[in-house]
């Protein structure tokens, strides 16, 4: 598209405003044909399918839809063509003003956009990590057994016993808000000190044993599924029925073959060692990754806008309410089981959000300076994989999120190959990397424009 006029005005960083003007020529030749489109679709009686003249089409679909069609289209164009000739990378477009908008005299406005800031690569080439060293202890072996034995408890009623961490309840209770009547008195087995209960009856029967009461006065989350008990003040009276002992398996070869067919205990030993050196490997190398991602942060940067984050951010916020809405559980009892706060939840979603991006910035950038790339055969099996994975046929898969599938495996892959090639250079000092001679580029990239995506 055809721009009369264009221009990029730093608001602050990272944040620019873009001025655009479309000429009269290109918003007529943009209704001609948005017209022709509308021609072919709607059938009119009276004339061949095509055939219909402006006005009877107008009359069909009302002047207001025919200019709102018609500057959706112009704008996103425009957009498109201005983000291009500015050499932005745009990530969100936080404001859009109409200036004008007619047939004879064009379309102006302007827009706020959020963009990709200036990328400094700093000296990758000299981050320099050490491995971990990966033991397999006998407390390690010991532990993976302690939580072993803990899959598979039995209960034995115990009479008079006070219930303990672990241990199985079974309670009478009645949940009675403030000026009503006694409500319904329930039954239920929980077990004492663990869960999530609101009421958080798990930790009011520790201690307790069978015949044992008690009452409390709780106010109720605003968003509890429940919509009696929402919000209100309510008096929680419970009583204990009986309290079953939980009692763990011996540790021998019994309990060797119950868990996974090992003849005996040293056999189930052995294995666990091998399964917690695969699990202590994959660990050190992704602390190894983490120790990489943190030196390319300290040494790079990468401006991204506040205001990008915060959005991220509360959209991250926003679907976690929902989901918890969904599936019935109160915000508060989310809290609890979380042990962090929805605030928290927010500046860490905030965090990682800024972190996530950056990383993803700088090894795009890093990606291109060492012509690193995937080849089309690369993601075609990576998608592949993940549809089988799926369950579903290819012929299954729509349009629209076969395209998201793709653009989500050419990351994906871009950016194990990019980390990879890192880790090399920082564990092994680019032994059997592909290293470039001295002084051959500058470390610094994006020079003079702000929206620089090279």
């Amino acid at each position: 598209m055809r721009l009369s006029h264009f221009e990029v005005t730093e608001v602050e960083p990272a944040v620019v405003k873009l001025t655009v003007s479309v000429p009269p020529e290109e918003v007529r030749s943009t209704l001609r044909h948005l017209m022709n489109q509308l021609r072919r679709l709607i059938y009119v009686r009276g004339f061949r399918p095509g055939k219909a003249p402006d006005a009877i089409i107008r009359k069909h679909v009302g002047d207001e839809n025919i200019r709102s069609r018609l500057l959706e289209e112009l704008l996103s164009r425009a957009y498109e063509e201005a983000v291009s000739k500015g050499n932005l990378y745009p990530l969100m477009v936080q404001r859009l003003q109409l200036r004008r908008f007619a047939e004879d005299e064009g379309l102006e406005f302007e827009a706020e956009v959020a963009v990709r800031g200036k990328i400094e690569l700093g000296d990758y080439r000299s981050i320099r990590v050490k491995e971990r060293e990966i033991e397999v202890t006998e407390e390690d072996i010991e532990a993976a057994l302690e939580r072993l034995r803990e899959r598979f408890p039995r209960y034995e009623l115990e009479e008079g016993r006070h219930a303990q961490h672990g241990d199985r309840v079974k309670l009478r209770y009645r949940i009675t808000p403030a000026g009503e009547d006694e409500g319904e008195e329930r039954t239920t087995l929980i077990t004492a000190g663990q869960g999530y209960w609101f009421p958080p009856f798990n930790e009011y029967v520790l201690g307790k044993r069978a015949g044992d009461e008690g009452e409390v006065e709780i106010t109720f989350p605003d968003d509890f599924p429940n919509e009696r008990l929402a919000g209100k003040n309510c008096k929680v009276w419970f009583s204990v029925e009986a309290v079953e002992a939980r009692r763990l398996p011996e540790l021998n070869d019994e309990f060797a073959r119950m868990v996974g067919g090992f003849d005996t205990l040293e056999e189930l030993k052995e294995e666990l060692r091998e399964e917690i050196w695969l699990e202590k490997e994959r660990e050190a190398e992704r602390e190894t990754r983490r120790q990489v991602e943190d030196e390319l942060l300290r040494i790079c940067s990468v401006t991204i806008p506040r205001s990008f984050i915060e959005s991220l951010s509360e959209d991250a916020v926003k679907n976690t309410v929902e989901q918890l809405r969904r599936d019935g559980i109160p915000i508060q009892v989310w809290e609890q089981m979380t042990h962090r706060s929805l605030e928290d939840f927010r500046r860490e979603a905030m965090e990682g959000g800024e972190r996530t991006l950056k990383l993803r910035f700088l090894l795009e950038e890093i990606a291109k300076r060492e012509e690193i790339d995937v080849s089309d055969e690369e993601i075609k099996a990576y998608v592949a994989a993940l549809i089988e994975r799926s369950g579903r046929g290819a012929d299954e898969i729509e349009e629209g999120e076969l395209e998201r599938l793709i653009a989500s495996a050419r990351w994906q892959l871009l950016r194990e190959k990019v980390m990879d090639f890192l880790v090399e250079l920082a564990t092994r000092g680019g032994e059997g990397a592909d290293q470039k001679s001295e002084g051959e580029e500058s470390m610094e990239t994006g020079e003079g424009n702000i929206g620089s995506d090279g």
